[in-house]
């Protein structure tokens, strides 16, 4: 058994989180109890396998560089399952963290500063985990409109000939021009062309991205802990609470504001005269879907800067913490924000032709 934080545990335990995400779905018949929606889930399993937005690897580095210093690797890996709470609370008397002699007998000290430490990691590895699943739904279903796009304008021009009854598709996509991202999605539409009702999938994208409520960052439960610890003892001021909640109001802003850009930009796309050249067409789709994309992946990165500031100062002011620590934390901020900005660089690579 491993003693501490490593990439095949963490990858391992946020793939099963994915799977029992999407498995709550199916059975809580959010969606409908029909063949078309158990089809759809099905190869919604499919799509988690696909590791574009790695936020859940920047979650990881970041407990990777605050274990043992910050957080005890035992409370790290009871979080993601490898050791019970039994266990954890075992080595960390045994490895004497985060302990008072009473009598000649170890016992536990800060209790209260585990659970709300347990409860910010695990709504750190929630967050990223409905992140990641739902851009790659994004992906998914930009990927199912350009297709009808395509498909609607071959028929529009006349120029379909056996494209548009046959079952590979990939005839009405310009190769040339597509980016690499949506080609990652095609089989997974076509999966779901093929066996569900067009109908059905319509109602089922609806339903889905109303339940998962892609822009809300972070649970209700969080909120509340937040609300909490506002007027908490270990929270004498206030004003990084406030900081928090000043920087989620602007990027919740900021969704909205992309969201209507977005709509505007489709809007005008389909203001263009569809006799112009099919290339032309596909570029702007392309780039408009793309734009959109990105766009909530910076502002996702943005969120997850910003709830690593309320682990920070959970941090702070629950520890005994002397100046050089404060600054390894401080230090440890920036190399955070310098790791999304090369996961952002890379992702946008993929949206190149």
């Amino acid at each position: 058994m491993n003693n501490t934080l490593n990439l095949n545990d963490w990858n391992k335990y946020i793939y099963d989180k994915k799977l029992k995400f999407i498995n709550d779905i199916d059975q809580s018949n959010i969606l409908d109890t029909s063949q078309d929606s158990f089809k759809f889930n099905d190869n919604l399993k499919d799509i988690i396998k696909i590791n574009i937005f790695n936020i859940s690897y920047i979650a990881f580095m970041t407990f990777k560089f605050l274990e043992t210093s910050f957080i005890p690797s035992e409370i790290i890996l009871n979080v993601i399952k490898i050791y019970s709470e039994d266990e954890m609370y075992s080595l960390l008397i045994k490895n004497r963290k985060f302990l008072k002699i009473n009598n000649n007998n170890y016992k536990l000290d800060n209790h209260k500063y585990f659970k709300n430490l347990k409860f910010i990691i695990n709504c750190i590895i929630e967050f990223v985990i409905k992140l990641e699943v739902c851009l790659n739904i994004q992906c998914l279903l930009f990927t199912d409109f350009i297709h009808k796009i395509h498909l609607n304008s071959k028929v529009n021009n006349n120029d379909c000939n056996n494209d548009c009854n046959n079952d590979d598709n990939s005839n009405l996509y310009n190769n040339n021009l597509e980016p690499r991202i949506f080609k990652l999605f095609i089989k997974s539409n076509k999966n779901i062309t093929l066996n569900v009702k067009p109908s059905s999938q319509i109602l089922l994208f609806l339903k889905l991205i109303n339940k998962l409520s892609l822009h809300t960052y972070e649970s209700d439960d969080f909120i509340n802990f937040l609300n909490e610890i506002k007027y908490n003892d270990e929270l004498h001021d206030t004003s990084n609470y406030n900081i928090y909640i000043n920087k989620k109001n602007y990027i919740n802003k900021k969704t909205l504001l992309y969201l209507d850009h977005f709509m505007l930009d489709i809007t005008n796309f389909f203001l263009i005269d569809k006799t112009k050249a099919f290339n032309i067409l596909d570029n702007n789709i392309y780039n408009i879907c793309s734009k959109y994309i990105l766009n909530n992946v910076e502002l996702i990165f943005n969120n997850f800067e910003n709830i690593f500031n309320i682990l920070e100062l959970h941090l702070l002011k629950s520890l005994n913490i002397d100046e050089n620590k404060t600054k390894k934390l401080s230090y440890l901020r920036n190399v955070i924000k310098n790791l999304i900005d090369v996961e952002i660089d890379n992702i946008k690579k993929l949206f190149y032709v």
